[in-house]
């Protein structure tokens, strides 16, 4: 088990490729299980979705968490089930032996066959920040089991913050906070009998990307466009080309976008990318601002009624695969909520459904792959620590009551979470 690391009964993790599944409403309030401390026990056990059988799906997939000053990395199986979470064998695994900052951003190959996890390595006592890496392994399809990739850690630029993979699965991109460049890699995962998952970087890569520090990156569902927020005063997004057959960049033109950017995605229709905007200090609350996609160009254009307001600072945002429903943490005076917005399907406007009172710091946000959960990490350090889960009503959009699924000792030590193999 471990060390930093308890198991609350069964958790409400489902892999991505599970089709959507029915949820409870939400009533919006708090009530976690008791924290467990790394003993395995504490909540009831979660009523498995009617479409749901043992027979069927035994095994729903993997949950992956960083874990940013034990520089390592947690794998989980879940019970399609029961929704169990189980540790995979060999948990944790190390992610970089060298220094702080540890292991970040995580992405998942969209054939479930690779995982990739950056690693700014960072500041050192002699001189400058050393370059970052990115940590390769392959997927144990049927135990979750990882292993290093050959030739992995890979080289990348100084302070890599995000790691996008394009949804054909060939190219893997990562932002590079204090260089401000594009590391682009093409993924050695489909040639004939080399589907190793390595990386090897392009022709042109890195790819300058402005004067300004970059934050959180998207890719459209058609593999054709990516965007990448920028911090400044004021913001900007730079949006790029990708070429289908070198994965090449090419910027198609800069706009305004947010002071204090946390993550930008797209939808999965590809009509809509949304990047939240913490706001600036000391005058939060911030919002969302919202874009229509132009499918032949690519270009941005702000949709009416942008920036949408939150409750809270806004931070992290992810939508469901069926398109119809954001959800965004945000946290503000020792004040954190979990919100769901519905979104119009053809405008893009949100529509607030209610802000959920988490009680906790909602850090990192993901939807899994069947559209029936939402996950968070709450990133207190104290016994509250952990991963929390949703389920979602998907005819409204609605959150059940939160559930406390997993523990950590040291929950500043948990820097992001994913369960699902989607480009957003």
């Amino acid at each position: 088990m471990n060390k930093g690391l308890g198991l609350v009964g069964c958790s409400l993790l489902i892999l991505a490729t599970l089709t959507a599944c029915g949820g409870g409403g939400g009533d919006g309030s708090s009530t976690a299980a008791p924290p467990v401390n790394g003993k395995g026990s504490g909540s009831s056990p979660v009523t498995p979705p009617s479409n749901r059988t043992a027979s069927n799906n035994t095994m729903a997939g993997f949950l992956y968490v960083t874990h940013f000053f034990d520089l390592t990395m947690s794998a989980f199986t879940i019970n399609a089930t029961t929704g169990a979470l189980s540790e995979v064998a060999g948990n944790p695994v190390v992610v970089d032996k060298n220094a702080l900052p540890g292991p970040g951003y995580i992405s998942v190959h969209p054939s479930g066959k690779f995982v990739y996890v950056v690693d700014g390595r960072g500041f050192t006592a002699e001189g400058p920040p050393q370059p970052g890496i990115v940590a390769a392994y392959a997927v144990d399809a049927s135990t979750g089991a990882l292993s290093e990739v050959a030739g992995s850690p890979f080289a990348t630029g100084i302070s890599p913050s995000c790691l996008k993979i394009d949804p054909s699965g060939k190219f893997a991109y990562v932002t590079h906070t204090i260089s401000r460049d594009v590391s682009a890699y093409a993924i050695n995962a489909y040639a004939i009998n080399a589907t190793t998952g390595a990386l090897s970087e392009i022709a042109g890569s890195p790819f300058m990307a402005g004067n300004n520090p970059t934050a959180s990156m998207a890719i459209h569902p058609s593999g054709k466009f990516a965007y990448l927020a920028h911090y400044g005063n004021p913001g900007t997004i730079t949006g790029y080309a990708i070429n289908a057959t070198t994965g090449a960049l090419t910027s198609i033109g800069v706009r305004a976008g947010a002071m204090s950017p946390g993550t930008i995605i797209v939808d999965p229709s590809g009509k809509f990318a949304y990047l939240t905007d913490g706001g600036s200090v000391p005058s939060p609350p911030g919002g969302i601002l919202a874009y229509t996609i132009n499918a032949t160009t690519g270009l941005l254009s702000e949709v009416a009624g942008s920036p949408f307001a939150t409750a809270r600072s806004p931070n992290s945002i992810a939508v469901d695969p069926s398109g119809k429903f954001a959800y965004v943490t945000g946290y503000f005076n020792l004040d954190s909520v979990l919100a769901a917005f519905t979104i119009n399907p053809a405008t893009g406007a949100l529509s607030e459904i209610s802000p959920y009172s988490v009680n906790f710091y909602a850090h990192s946000v993901t939807v899994d792959d069947s559209g029936g959960f939402v996950y968070v990490i709450n990133t207190t350090d104290d016994s509250n620590a952990g991963i929390y889960g949703f389920s979602i009503n998907t005819t409204t959009g609605a959150l059940s009551s939160p559930r406390q699924f997993a523990t950590f000792d040291h929950g500043v030590d948990v820097k992001y979470i994913t369960a699902n193999r989607r480009s957003q």
